[in-house]
């Protein structure tokens, strides 16, 4: 048995990765960068993440909701889960889908979308003030998608789209464009601005909700243009995680 630096018989400490439950993130076969913040990047995690692409299944695919989609997800999935996952997510909110046909298949916790925050949020607002919906595709982001998150229908959510932003839809929804940092934050916060804006005669917006997973390294900025709480893929997991792997209070 190794001895410590202390000279006794105690085994070593177990690297962190060893004591720690990782989460898996279910990747699109799309190519794009994946800054800090993005959950396609390791760095954004204060624990351990598995990554696993699920080949074949592009960007198009899940938007039209490929019903074929799900026999290579459940697939990946699994090889998650056998690679040690505590829980899946996803690396975009619209996988929510798939959603209920994932958590039934899998025998560990299935978080697929951002959008699983909306009723814990609606509930938080109360009936007076509304979600504020940031999505990578308005005209794709559809009530069903919505309310397959569980959203309470009596109070809509408000939804803003960025695909007709030149720099976020040449960076984001173009299979390796050219990703321009500082351009699509000007774009992501210009367009949350206006979606807390209460100009359609709703109820005011009282939370920003990013179903787009690759939108949370511009979450800070959003916050200090909008001074609202802001939701999106990363305060999920880190939600999740944080009851899964608990400390010990002194």
């Amino acid at each position: 048995m190794p001895r410590s630096p202390s000279g006794s018989h105690e085994k070593d400490p177990a690297p962190i990765f060893m004591k720690t439950p990782a989460i898996g993130i279910l990747m699109l076969d799309h190519t794009l960068a994946r800054p800090p913040g993005d959950p396609g990047n390791p760095a954004t995690f204060r624990f351990p993440v598995i990554h696993e692409t699920v080949s074949g299944v592009t960007l198009e695919r899940l938007l039209e909701k490929d019903p074929g989609i799900l026999d290579p997800l459940t697939a990946s999935a699994r090889r998650l889960v056998e690679a040690g996952a505590a829980a899946v997510t996803s690396g975009c909110g619209f996988f929510i889908y798939f959603q209920e046909a994932l958590a039934r298949l899998l025998p560990v916790p299935v978080m697929l979308s951002s959008l699983l925050q909306i009723p814990f949020i609606q509930k938080t607002l109360g009936p007076n003030r509304r979600i504020g919906v940031l999505t990578a595709h308005a005209g794709r982001l559809t009530r069903v998608h919505l309310l397959l998150a569980g959203m309470d229908p009596r109070i809509p959510v408000k939804v803003t789209g960025l695909e007709t932003e030149p720099h976020f839809r040449a960076g984001v929804l173009v299979d390796r464009g050219r990703y321009a940092a500082g351009q699509i934050q000007e774009e992501v916060v210009s367009k949350a601005v206006a979606l807390v804006k209460t100009d359609d005669g709703g109820p005011p917006v009282g939370a920003v909700l990013m179903e787009c997973t690759n939108l949370p390294p511009f979450a800070a900025a959003v916050q200090e243009a909008v001074k609202l709480p802001v939701f999106d893929v990363t305060t999920m997991v880190a939600h999740f995680f944080g009851a899964v792997f608990r400390s010990r209070f002194s």
